[in-house]
């Protein structure tokens, strides 16, 4: 295995720049908020004074806040709005492009791809209010099955949320993948593994990586929490000892077949018709019985596709992560995970 470290890349506004002489008018708020969505669609810096002046304005220009904040919602969660994506309650986006919401169920895990030679389980965490007739849920960890490997990305329980603390897990058979805080940190799986896989952090020190599995494709993880206010706002009921953690997702799929399945997987058929009501506030996916699984390693759904393992499906069924505790360094510098 291999570590590297990448150029680290980040947006700050500088509080020692001059500030705007002139108030900034309802136009010019406007266009600073196109300027954040330039970032965020070409990577490129806006400039410091940009990001200070729309930030000064917003108690004086209350008919343009809601365009700025828009446009800082789209910096920050970017990557759920693309096709591939799975995020929140869990909200996905198609190969088709189209939106739908799959609910699932709390504590149980699903299929999200399904494909001879890739095989992607998700496990689902939830709450469900009293008179509720389903979970609120979201994806805690994935599972990604390809030839005889397996790879796990996940969560970890955490009661209060900080940023700067790492909270993400990954391992690939078995074996615990130890990632400095190093925006552009890398690990490369060991040359007897085929195909090649690598973990990056992007974007931060903590709590966001990408994954790449060589030839069949590539995820971007991050860790997010419900905060107080989202449980206020939609009624979650998260208590103090959980904040949910769970992932948001990116998916891209270099090979997959024509007949790929999955809660995800369906999307992506060159003749796939969406089950989804097109034009409803939530589309719906249904279809708990046919994607769940009996385990998060389990590719045993009745949409599995999967025959990467010589076609021995079954025995992956009891190939488990074992119990492990985890917890952060003296030195805060990442997590130590203990069988």
């Amino acid at each position: 295995m291999v570590f590297s470290r990448g150029p680290r890349t980040r947006i700050r506004a500088s509080s020692s720049l001059e500030e705007p002489s002139q108030p900034i008018d309802d136009s010019e708020l406007e266009i600073l908020s196109l300027s954040v969505l330039a970032v965020a669609l070409t990577g490129t810096a806006a400039t410091n004074h940009s990001w200070v002046a729309a930030n000064q304005s917003l108690a004086s220009n209350k008919s343009g806040i809601g365009l700025l904040m828009a446009a800082s919602l789209w910096v920050v969660r970017r990557d759920c709005d693309k096709p591939g994506s799975v995020c929140q309650d869990p909200r996905f986006i198609g190969g088709d492009g189209l939106t739908f919401y799959f609910h699932g169920k709390k504590d149980s895990n699903f299929c999200l791809i399904s494909d001879p030679n890739l095989h992607i389980n998700a496990h689902f965490i939830g709450k469900r209010r009293p008179g509720m007739a389903r979970d609120f849920t979201w994806v805690q960890s994935l599972a990604v099955l390809f030839g005889t490997h397996r790879f796990y990305v996940g969560a970890l329980k955490t009661a209060t949320w900080d940023d700067s603390v790492d909270r993400i897990s990954a391992s690939l058979d078995g074996n615990i993948i130890s990632l400095p805080q190093l925006d552009g940190a890398t690990w490369t799986s060991s040359p007897g593994v085929y195909p090649q896989v690598s973990v990056k952090r992007v974007n931060a020190d903590t709590n966001n990586i990408e994954v790449e599995v060589e030839g069949l494709l590539k995820i971007t993880a991050r860790v997010v929490s419900i905060t107080m206010e989202d449980s206020r706002i939609h009624g979650y009921d998260v208590k103090e000892d959980d904040c949910l953690a769970h992932l948001d997702l990116g998916f891209k799929f270099q090979d997959l077949s024509d007949n790929v399945d999955g809660v995800l997987g369906q999307t992506y058929r060159p003749n796939y018709v969406s089950r989804v009501k097109i034009g409803v506030h939530m589309p719906v996916m249904g279809g708990d019985r046919e994607f769940q699984t009996t385990g998060l390693f389990a590719p045993d759904c009745s949409a599995a596709r999967f025959t990467g393992n010589g076609g021995r499906n079954g025995g992956w069924s009891k190939m488990e992560l074992p119990e492990m505790s985890c917890a952060s360094g003296v030195g805060g510098k990442g997590v130590v995970c203990k069988r």
